[in-house]
């Protein structure tokens, strides 16, 4: 019979890796560091300008659920003629834009 020796590779001890706390902490830190505190909510420069539109559009929808569901002083057919074509331009922005 032949013995089959254990081969154990250095990866196995590493603490390092794709979902490692210590590269998550010290890209984090990269992150505040070069983006300040607003980089922290949007993201870099190359993701900020999506994330801020994304967020955008979330605050559009929920304020028109708001006025679903409370009275206020803007009626819905108003509020949708100020909220289209921002939500267009929007989504145009964000399915337009070249990488």
């Amino acid at each position: 019979m032949t013995e089959q020796k254990e081969i154990k590779s250095q990866s196995d001890d590493a603490t390092y890796g794709p979902a490692s706390p210590e590269l998550y902490g010290l890209e984090s830190e990269r992150i505040r560091q070069t983006s300040g505190i607003l980089g922290l909510l949007f993201g870099d420069a190359s993701n900020a300008p999506t994330n801020i539109a994304g967020l955008v559009m979330l605050l559009i929808f929920v304020f028109g659920g708001v006025i679903l569901l409370y009275p206020s002083a803007i009626p819905l057919p108003e509020y949708l003629k100020i909220s289209t074509p921002i939500i267009t331009l929007i989504l145009g922005y964000l399915f337009g834009k070249k990488s």
